[in-house]
């Protein structure tokens, strides 16, 4: 959460992206690169029908906890509210999470770009792959950022 241009509260679901990979491992009966692959759009063999319910279901699972950290934040923090949500890192990739997370927490979500107001010379950076990767490159960046002493 920011207040101002100060973080006051950041969550991390770390196993975000791992959950869905084993709940399509196990459901699909799955070897863990397949899963990834299916995960990611590329899964050769797997019918999407099939792997699509058990995505939405691992993402309403990761969205319950993200509630969670907005129940505690609203604990803790009686005087502010969350008016936006920024999601960053690779389950942005599912279109079910985002939705599963706005649906759950009743704010409007969207995808963090670090590059956002960086400039990249397209000379020397594919734009569209640049893009494409920005959400997993939100805490690289940010720590690039850093000036040093900075916490």
């Amino acid at each position: 959460m920011l207040k101002g241009r100060e973080s006051v509260f950041t969550r991390d679901l770390a196993a975000g992206g791992n959950r869905v990979t084993a709940e399509l491992q196990k459901e699909l009966s799955l070897p863990f690169q397949e899963a990834e692959a299916v995960k990611c759009g590329k899964g050769a063999g797997v019918d999407p029908a099939q792997a699509e319910p058990v995505i939405r279901m691992a993402a309403s699972v990761l969205a319950t906890e993200a509630q969670r950290c907005l129940d505690f934040f609203s604990i803790t923090s009686s005087d502010e509210r969350v008016q936006r949500i920024y999601l960053s890192g690779g389950c942005v990739r599912l279109p079910s999470f985002q939705a599963a997370i706005e649906e759950k927490t009743g704010c409007p979500v969207e995808t963090l770009n670090p590059f956002s107001r960086i400039s990249v010379d397209e000379k020397q950076f594919d734009l569209d792959y640049v893009g494409e990767m920005a959400p997993l490159a939100a805490v690289g960046v940010g720590l690039a950022l850093r000036r040093f002493g900075e916490r």
